[in-house]
């Protein structure tokens, strides 16, 4: 037997009447990953609700005896399950509900392989249906959107986008890195909010870097152009800019301030989509704190002095982190200590 809070009763309601706010989706997402029982009980009450005649969309749904019905089907019928379906008692409002989760495994492994889990966003106002990707430290995984766009999604990111694109732009969410290759269409230009930015654009490739945990965002722009909004605190804008091929935003959201780069010839040519991160004139502490979102580690810098060393090079998702810290610690004036997943770096 599973115990369901009350928190996921109400997100699960809510996620079956497409009413289920972000932080519902994002909710039943994680509880979903945890257990392929979870994911099989989802599938089995969204197909189930689906099923409904018109007489009984009148009234509220009723998640507990959705389950009954749901055990009581050919496909589930074994004498555990079956004892599942005796009568339990009535209980009083703000209870806990206990569900066994059962069927529907295939399709419920292919809806968690994908790291998938549409909803609607009664939240914002949106009708649209939505889904998230979230991708592990050490990987990477490619999506095709509804429109045709290819998006490369870089480690430890996520992505919040429509099943569907309506009339108004393309928008989506993310939180993390990805490269973009955007299906060109004039009338419905493209929008990748991030935190404290929005980049705009027709049809274009083009790389985002903007963990909302990292002190920097960075554009960069391979084909076609863009329009960045840069935001302050408050989602108010500070900057508009439009960048050309082969230029690069650095937007240090701490200071509220930008740099404008160009890529070297080198930068030009190797594919961004490879899982790769390049890093030009980066102090230590920038570069520490990618690392800890690629490889899902803790690194801490025990001396400023650590902090400010400055590198440009790259490295591959394919390499090992004491591969990583070997080069950047080419010359041995770090001293770099492991504790399990915490690593401490200082200057010898």
């Amino acid at each position: 037997m599973k115990e369901i809070s009350e928190a996921l009763e109400s997100a699960l309601i809510a996620y079956l009447e497409g009413e289920a706010t972000l932080q519902q989706i994002e909710l039943l997402h994680e509880w979903a990953g945890l257990d392929p029982e979870n994911a099989e009980l989802l599938y089995g009450l969204t197909h189930l609700y689906a099923e409904r005649d018109a007489a009984s969309k009148i009234g509220a749904v009723d998640v507990e005896a959705m389950r009954r019905r749901l055990l009581a089907r050919p496909e589930f019928a074994s004498d555990e399950r079956i004892a599942a379906l005796r009568p339990a008692p009535r209980r009083k409002l703000g209870r806990k509900i206990w569900f066994r989760a059962v069927g529907y495994a295939a399709s419920a492994a292919a809806l968690i392989a994908v790291g998938i889990l549409a909803g609607r966003s009664g939240g914002t106002g949106l009708s649209d249906s939505f889904n998230t990707i979230c991708v592990d430290a050490g990987s990477k995984s490619r999506i095709v959107l509804a429109d045709g766009t290819q998006v490369t999604m870089k480690a430890s990111s996520k992505l919040r986008y429509p099943a569907s694109f309506g009339s108004g732009p393309r928008e989506v969410w993310l939180d993390g890195e990805a490269y973009f290759d955007v299906e060109h269409d004039a009338e419905h230009p493209f929008i990748v909010h991030s935190c404290r930015q929005s980049v705009r654009v027709l049809g274009t490739t083009f790389n985002v870097q903007a963990y909302s945990n990292e002190s920097e965002n960075t554009v960069t722009l391979l084909s076609g152009a863009v329009g960045l909004d840069l935001l302050d605190r408050e989602g108010e804008l500070l900057r508009s800019l439009e960048l050309h091929p082969y230029e690069q935003c650095h937007f240090d959201k701490r200071a509220g301030s930008y740099r404008l780069s160009e890529l070297d010839a080198y930068e030009r040519q190797v594919p961004w989509d490879d899982g790769v991160y390049r890093f030009r004139d980066q102090s230590l502490a920038q570069i520490a704190a990618r690392l800890q979102n690629y490889y899902g580690v803790r690194i801490l810098l025990i001396d400023e002095a650590a902090e400010k060393i400055r590198y440009t090079g790259s490295f591959s998702l394919t390499e090992r982190l004491d591969e990583v810290f070997g080069v950047l610690n080419h010359d041995g004036r770090l001293h770099i200590e492991r504790d399990g997943n915490t690593y401490r770096i200082r200057l010898r």
